[in-house]
């Protein structure tokens, strides 16, 4: 796969996903969709608004956050 295949198919995805962000999501999706709860949002030192909390049912994330 070429730089020019791996950009065109990454800008497949981005317009995937902002396709399905623009949608009232699915019965479906929202049955399988992660949990995140117990939830806080909190704001970092650079000003940007995060969610924190215990993530549960999701595809990749796996285990409990592990720092460096």
């Amino acid at each position: 796969m070429t730089a020019d295949d791996n950009a065109e198919e990454s800008l497949r995805l981005v317009e995937e996903h902002l396709t399905k962000a623009i949608r009232d999501p699915l019965r479906a999706e929202l049955d399988s969709a992660p949990i995140l709860d117990p939830w806080w949002f909190v704001v970092d030192t650079d000003g940007y608004t995060l969610l924190i909390g215990k993530v549960s049912g999701h595809p990749i994330l796996r285990g409990p956050l592990k720092r460096s």
